[in-house]
């Protein structure tokens, strides 16, 4: 199978889990605005990524990182993809958020990260770009999950900073587990 492909319908979850253990590709979650953007990313993106179309209602924590692509305010799905990218950023389990911009517009990049994306990448810039980001994003998402699995195993021996305390109560929230 494939590591360059994107992931439909109600089988998604077998071929996504067959399609991550025949191969190391990354799992990305992506919610778009528009019909046939995820494939033609899923193939442009090649081997060692794996595109899950999302909705707000279906961003799971079976991911690496989550994709939003946000379109120019002007556009009628902007506010829709906005509350997604903070939806997202809020209930992904610590999952990171990459902000898709259609434009290099500064204003709109500083709303993207007050909604919370981790990074963001404007869509006429490379795709080695992209590819760096979600690798750099996938790492941040491994390496937060360790801190917050080291802190509490040694609760008072390392206070990690602010950034991963937050992530550490959203991922014992979601846990269902007690703040240590």
């Amino acid at each position: 199978m494939s590591a360059n492909h994107i992931v439909f319908g109600s089988e998604s979850r077998e071929v996504l889990r067959a399609a991550t253990l025949l191969t190391d590709a990354m799992r990305c979650r992506f919610v778009d605005y528009r019909t046939d953007f995820a494939s033609i990313l899923a193939d442009k993106l090649g081997n060692g990524f794996v595109l899950i179309p999302a909705t707000v209602g279906s961003i799971g924590k079976d991911c690496d990182v989550i994709m939003v692509a946000i379109p120019p305010p002007v556009d009628s799905s902007f506010n829709r993809q906005m509350s997604a990218l903070r939806t997202a950023a809020v209930s992904a389990s610590g999952v990171p958020v990459v902000a898709l911009l259609a434009a290099s517009d500064r204003a709109l990049c500083l709303q993207a990260f007050s909604a919370g994306a981790y990074d963001s990448f404007v869509e006429t810039n490379t795709l080695e770009e992209l590819r760096i980001i979600l690798r750099r994003a996938a790492h941040f998402h491994e390496l937060s999950k360790e801190v917050c699995a080291d802190h509490k195993s040694v609760v008072g021996s390392f206070t990690p900073p602010p950034e991963r305390e937050r992530l550490c109560r959203v991922q014992r929230a979601k846990s269902g587990s007690s703040p240590a």
